[in-house]
């Protein structure tokens, strides 16, 4: 069926009651006659007539438990090989649209539900959706796009509530009053979430082609519909109550419901609001005590600013023949209850005539503020009833007329409720505020400082993991969190955040390694965030400090404080001159560099290497050494070309002797001088010293003449 898109939204407009017209005359016996016309005639009509019956039918997208990335979508076709597609709004071609295949969407062959009237009845959840978007989607086989809204998951929101629709094909002005109210409501109110009808979808729910009737609105494929059943919606076509099965078959909603009233009754998040459908055709008293148990365990398990209940009889009567009163069953049965468990507002129809209650708290009017407020909705066609001009106790507004259709647009935000009601032709009869009675969630989620806020560490004693580590707070925002290799791409974990959980593992790695990561954060709204990290995957190693050389007997020794992890090292290796080296164990103190020193300067080399032989310490000491003469005046024992052949290297240790002669006793030590640090890891000064070292007859020196 042709549609045009007005202000964001679908309508029909004239043309859907033209299409509708032409849906009612092709189901009458003179079209089906026309049929049999010769062919020529016959595809002449075919260019005005609507899409054959192998077409998706009866389409509905409805709320998901949590209806800020979850949708329902259900339809009837004519094959049960029917696949969805749904994209952005800023895709009207589907060009980027995801693909739902027929084998992913539950399809139910369903001959007897309603008379004459066979089908695969299919649904399907998109969930994962993202927050606050707008999206389009159709069903193969169907020309037709349909769009919902998810929504933001905190923050004001606005929408529709009507009731009483009665769609009936023989009265086609029903669904145009329908669609003239919609239509006045977003010129009341932009940006509208969803519609709320409570009951009385239909004139008789067995009527297959009542459905359809409402179906083809202008406004059924632009929202997201949520339902509760009216006791027309149970009608057989001799408007005799058989039960929900015609509004089952059609609709699908959480499966969240009360025990043997599932999908009747069931309860979605928006926002910062619970709604919660109450069947009020579900009338034994093991259903009505089923719903009971289960509105508490809702309301109590699922925390929420404001809580909404709607069911369609009404809990207030406003109608003529005594003041605005209590309902006989539908009050007793869960008034209260409701009022008990906090409702902020109570929504329903059935008598077709408006009321606003007001506050209302253990069955009298609550005189502290903080009772529950009972709308019931006017009927929308030619079934209105005139209403009393009598408030009494609890009346707050009343209106009606036989000829009155109204809706309401009502907003949520984090201070009250909000209300219109209104007519088509923008008479606003009743508006309200409901002030919140609790204290809405505070919103300081930062997008940034949240992408910010991850560090990555090892994971001891395996370190064929990484730790993620993170914050709670917003975990609700986020969709995704994924650890991605920068350079390979591999991804080492993607995984869901929840309530609770600060950190993850991910891998595998390898032990030793480095590794440049990339941290993607995919949020719910659609938007994403990525910061890059640093991982050396390795054990802590410790640290060395105070390098010195210092004299120990007849020996020159390399010292230094060991505060390294010996298990993580390999070993130290010391040098001199880059000519003469000695391997040090990992908890070593203390190094004999006399062998390597040469007469004048030398540099003496000091390194870490941990246990994947990766060097982790490298230090440097210049320092100028002075040997002693010889007494046979042979020249100075210079070291420079590196160990002697009478020398040991030892680590820890002194530097063993050989027959060379011993120094005289009166003689002046060697001088060790003008020595500092240089490199990174160690806390050494770097400020010069002198050191006069006695080197004695083991070291083959002679005291030098003074």
């Amino acid at each position: 069926m042709p549609r045009r898109h007005v202000g964001g939204r679908f309508a029909l407009g004239r043309k859907g009651r033209e299409g509708r017209a032409k849906r009612r005359l092709l189901r009458s016996p003179l079209m089906k006659q026309r049929f049999l016309l010769p062919s020529v005639f016959a595809s002449a009509l075919l260019l005005v007539l609507p899409r054959a019956t192998t077409a998706a039918k009866v389409v509905f997208a409805t709320p998901g438990a949590n209806a800020s990335e979850q949708i329902q979508i259900s339809w009837h076709a004519g094959a049960a090989d029917t696949r969805l597609e749904y994209t952005k709004k800023s895709d009207p071609g589907f060009a980027h649209a995801t693909v739902v295949p027929a084998s992913a969407v539950s399809q139910t062959y369903d001959s007897t539900t309603f008379d004459s009237n066979s089908f695969y009845r299919s649904y399907t959840l998109l969930d994962r959706l993202d927050t606050g978007s707008e999206y389009l989607f159709r069903i193969s086989g169907d020309s037709t796009t349909h769009a919902f809204k998810t929504a933001e998951g905190r923050g004001e929101f606005s929408f529709i509530f009507l009731s009483d629709t009665h769609a009936y094909p023989p009265i086609p002005s029903r669904m145009d009053k329908a669609e003239a109210l919609v239509a006045r409501a977003e010129q009341l109110q932009s940006g509208l979430s969803f519609i709320l009808e409570t009951g009385d979808i239909t004139a008789h729910g067995a009527n297959y082609s009542h459905w359809q009737e409402f179906a083809d609105t202008s406004f059924a494929p632009a929202y997201v519909f949520a339902g509760t059943p009216g006791n027309h919606d149970f009608y057989n076509t001799s408007a005799v109550t058989i039960d929900d099965r015609f509004f089952n078959s059609v609709l699908r909603y959480p499966a969240n419901g009360a025990t043997g009233v599932v999908n009747t009754s069931y309860w979605f998040k928006y926002n910062n609001a619970l709604f919660i459908s109450i069947s009020s055709e579900a009338t034994s008293t093991t259903q009505v005590n089923a719903q009971k148990t289960w509105i508490r365990n809702v309301i109590e398990n699922n925390p929420a600013q404001y809580i909404i209940a709607f069911s369609h009889r009404a809990f207030f009567n406003g109608s003529t023949g005594g003041a605005v009163r209590k309902s006989t069953t539908t009050y007793p049965n869960y008034g209260q209850l409701l009022e008990e468990l906090g409702a902020d507002l109570v929504l329903s129809g059935h008598s077709h005539v408006y009321v606003r209650t007001k506050q209302i708290r253990g069955g009298a009017v609550a005189t502290t503020g903080r009772g529950t407020v009972y709308i019931t909705a006017n009927q929308i066609g030619d079934r209105g009833v005139d209403a009393t001009t009598d408030l009494g106790t609890y009346g707050a507004a009343v209106y009606g007329l036989t000829t009155t259709s109204s809706a309401s647009v009502i907003t949520i935000s984090d201070t009250a409720i909000s209300g219109k009601m209104f007519e088509a032709n923008g008479t606003i009869r009743d508006s309200y505020t409901i002030p919140a009675r609790r204290t809405a969630p505070v919103d300081d989620f930062d997008k940034d400082v949240y992408a910010n806020s991850f560090l990555v560490s090892v994971n001891p004693p395996d370190l064929t993991y990484g730790r993620l580590l993170f914050t709670d707070h917003g975990h609700d925002r986020v969709r995704t969190i994924a650890v991605v290799d920068s350079n390979s791409g591999a991804t080492y974990a993607s995984f869901a955040p929840s309530a609770g959980m600060t950190e993850a593992l991910f891998g595998t790695l390898v032990p030793g390694d480095t590794y440049d990561l990339s941290i993607r954060v995919a949020l719910k709204d659609g938007s994403s965030r990525e910061v890059d990290a640093h991982l050396l995957n390795k054990l802590p190693s410790g640290s060395c400090g105070n390098l010195r050389i210092e004299e120990a007997g007849q020996a020159v020794l390399l010292r230094w404080e060991n505060n390294l992890v010996v298990e993580e090292i390999e070993r130290i290796i010391v040098s001199v001159n880059s000519e003469w080296t000695i391997d040090v164990p990992a908890a070593g103190t203390s190094a004999d560099v006399t062998p390597g020193l040469k007469r004048g300067d030398n540099s003496i080399g000091f390194r870490v290497v941990d246990q994947y032989g990766d060097e982790i310490d490298s230090q440097s000491l210049e320092c100028v050494f002075t040997p002693p003469e010889t007494d046979a005046g042979t020249g100075l024992v210079d070291s420079g070309t590196g160990p002697t052949d009478s020398g040991t290297e030892q680590a820890d240790g002194g530097h063993e002797g050989s027959d060379a002669a011993q120094p005289e006793q009166d003689a002046e030590p060697p001088r060790l001088e003008e020595w500092n640090v240089t490199g990174a890891g160690c806390s050494c000064s770097s400020t010069p010293v002198m050191f006069l070292m006695a080197l004695t007859g083991s070291l083959g020196l002679a005291r030098p003449k003074g």
